[in-house]
């Protein structure tokens, strides 16, 4: 199906409405009424909204129906190629020739954590997160870097209102040779006190390209 991109957020789009596809978010959920929804003739359930609908079309800038999280997500696999415009709930959509393979687990069962991200001093623990369109560090991180000297502003539906000023540096990953200039913000102050977590990064974060999520392998697939 084709990718729908609104402000940095993949969605997919069914019978005309759409859904953010998040693999930050551990349930998937409507605001329509509908108990289920098909998807490649497999039937998957929603439960409970976890956010408002205003504050999801806030977020998005765009009129949206629901979420598709990660109890969708886990079992289906993930592609998403921006270049072509490819969004498919499997991890075997492309003919893959990937720049970098990250390893991830499942952290409490749905979120996607791996230790094969870089940002000058190795992240412990960084969540991938296709709803997070500016990758946040925690403070450890956040201290050895420099300030932009220009300022953000973001919404989470768990954290509310996020606000800094953005810090650079240069993502690189286990076994590729290559850097990725990117702008952090820093993590909400709730879940760095956990001591857990070093970084919430979005696709847009990772690459351009096609990123692939793969749960049988427990791989992550970037193109470069």
């Amino acid at each position: 199906m084709k990718l729908q991109m609104f402000n940095s957020h993949p969605a997919a789009c069914f019978g005309g409405k759409y859904y953010v596809v998040d693999t930050g978010s551990p349930v998937s959920f409507s605001f329509d009424g509908a108990n289920t929804l098909n998807i490649d003739g497999r039937e998957f359930r929603f439960g409970s909204p976890v956010c408002k609908k205003e504050a999801l079309d806030g977020l998005t800038g765009a009129d949206m129906t629901g979420l598709i999280g990660m109890n969708v997500i886990a079992k289906t696999g993930l592609t998403l190629d921006p270049e072509n415009g490819l969004l498919a709930f499997s991890a075997n959509a492309l003919k893959d020739s990937p720049a970098a393979v990250l390893s991830f687990d499942l952290f409490m069962g749905y979120y996607i954590v791996t230790n094969d991200v870089r940002l000058g001093a190795p992240l412990n623990n960084a969540i991938i997160d296709t709803g997070a369109p500016i990758p946040y560090v925690s403070a450890r991180i956040l201290a050895a870097l420099e300030p932009t000297g220009e300022s953000y502003e973001d919404f989470s539906p768990s954290f509310g209102a996020l606000k800094g000023e953005y810090r650079k540096g240069a993502l690189s990953f286990t076994g590729s040779g290559s850097a990725r200039p990117v702008k952090v913000g820093a993590m909400p102050q709730l879940l760095d006190m956990f001591g857990i977590f070093d970084a919430i990064l979005g696709v847009t974060s990772l690459t351009d390209k096609a990123i692939v999520f793969d749960f049988e392998r427990k791989e992550i697939r970037l193109r470069s």
